[in-house]
């Protein structure tokens, strides 16, 4: 369901104990699930259980089975796991997915940035292939014409919200959570960084 305020997205996202926020990376992901922290009192982890280890993050990208064992052997969690909108299709229902939805030029101008910062690494030629998996072959063709929040987006509608418990949170409802940080002041954010310290 599509949220309109944040008293909606609280109310949603109180009917679950884990909560799995994704969308298109630099969609606000990481805002949006500190600020679920903030009101649910739920831990908060990050997508993978070895984010800091780059070799292991590839493998559980790589293995989402995985990841759902380790998500079930927990009892409640808010995951930050915007790298793993590739496999939505996978998620069991006691997980609530929010989906974040944002502008997608602010998505690809913020993608440059810290693709930049980063010395280039950034890359969604993982996302683009494990997506391409899912869409039909008579579709492909337009599909490889997409930027890649405009792939995450046409995935998301077209083949994975349908089967899963989700709610669509669009990124400047987020503004008026005091937690947020207006765009002025993040011109030198860090990627994951969600606050001025």
């Amino acid at each position: 369901m599509k949220i309109d305020n944040l008293e909606e997205l609280f109310n949603e996202c109180k009917k679950f104990k884990k909560i799995l926020v994704t969308g298109p990376c630099r969609s606000g992901t990481t805002i949006c699930a500190h600020i679920l922290v903030d009101y649910l009192g739920l831990e908060f982890i990050e997508s993978f259980p070895n984010y800091k280890d780059s070799e292991k993050d590839v493998k559980y990208m790589g293995s989402f089975e995985h990841l759902i064992g380790y998500y079930n052997s927990l009892d409640s969690f808010i995951a930050h796991g915007p790298h793993l909108h590739p496999f939505l299709r996978a998620v069991p229902e006691d997980i609530l997915v929010v989906f974040m939805r944002r502008n997608m030029e602010d998505v690809l101008a913020s993608t440059k940035k810290i693709k930049t910062k980063e010395n280039g690494e950034w890359t969604d030629e993982f996302y683009s292939n494990h997506m391409r998996k899912i869409v039909k072959k008579k579709d492909q063709h337009i599909f490889d014409k997409m930027s890649y929040p405009g792939k995450t987006y046409y995935v998301w509608d077209n083949y994975q919200k349908q089967n899963i418990n989700y709610v669509e949170v669009d990124y400047d409802l987020l503004a008026s959570h005091h937690l947020f940080i207006p765009r002025g002041k993040r011109k030198n954010f860090r990627e994951r960084q969600w606050n001025l310290k």
